[in-house]
């Protein structure tokens, strides 16, 4: 028996590409088909490093640009139970 043949094509429209931000949430479209099967979806192109800033400082960058976060999660960690404090009375002290 033969193997199965598979074909692959790709069809993209010839545009800069768009990098996804909070300032730009820019989405492309996505289909797959195989067969008599398809798939449509989406999806946003981002990169996340860290990076010095203009002070020589460890920064987030999103897209190659230092980004500062708004509200990030404040959250704690625990050496014996990892985000989740070992016991109810530790978890207690935190709040207080």
């Amino acid at each position: 028996m033969p193997p199965q043949q598979r074909q692959w094509q790709s069809h993209a429209q010839d545009r800069e590409r768009q990098a996804l931000s909070p300032e730009s949430p820019f989405l492309y479209s996505l289909n797959v088909r195989a067969g008599n099967d398809e798939v449509s979806s989406y999806f946003g192109m981002r990169k996340i490093s860290l990076g010095k800033d203009a002070s020589g400082i460890t920064r987030i960058f999103l897209n190659n640009q230092p980004y500062f976060q708004h509200g990030p999660l404040d959250q704690g960690f625990w050496p014996d139970g990892l985000y989740t404090a070992p016991t109810d009375d530790a978890s207690a002290m935190t709040s207080m």
